[in-house]
């Protein structure tokens, strides 16, 4: 798997499904509160919408746990850029769009 990291980027383990993360030390990174959140609900069995998804972790994961269709929110061009970068690299372009945006518009 050949991966262009820009500057400040890094390829983190989402230790889940192969599942791979490229994340910035100079933006918002997840955390084991994001692992636990997407694993604290039920699988959404329609769509679902994550606010503000940064790095898309929580969809990334709802896919792995049977999430069909989600749409993920981000107001931040550089984590929306990451958020879709991130789909793709995982291969969840059919299950996962990324909107940037401002979710209250």
């Amino acid at each position: 798997m050949n991966i262009e990291l820009g500057p400040h980027e890094r390829l983190d383990d989402l230790v889940l499904d192969g599942m791979k993360v490229i994340q910035r030390d100079d933006q918002f990174c997840f955390s084991l509160d994001t692992v636990l959140l997407a694993h604290f609900g039920a699988v959404p069995h329609g769509p679902a919408l994550d606010l503000g998804t940064g790095t898309a972790a929580i969809p990334l994961i709802l896919t792995a746990r049977g999430a069909k269709t989600l749409t993920a929110v981000e107001f931040n061009p550089v984590m929306a850029d990451i958020a879709r970068r991130n789909v793709a690299l995982n291969g969840r372009d059919d299950r996962i769009t990324i909107v940037e945006g401002d979710y209250r518009r």
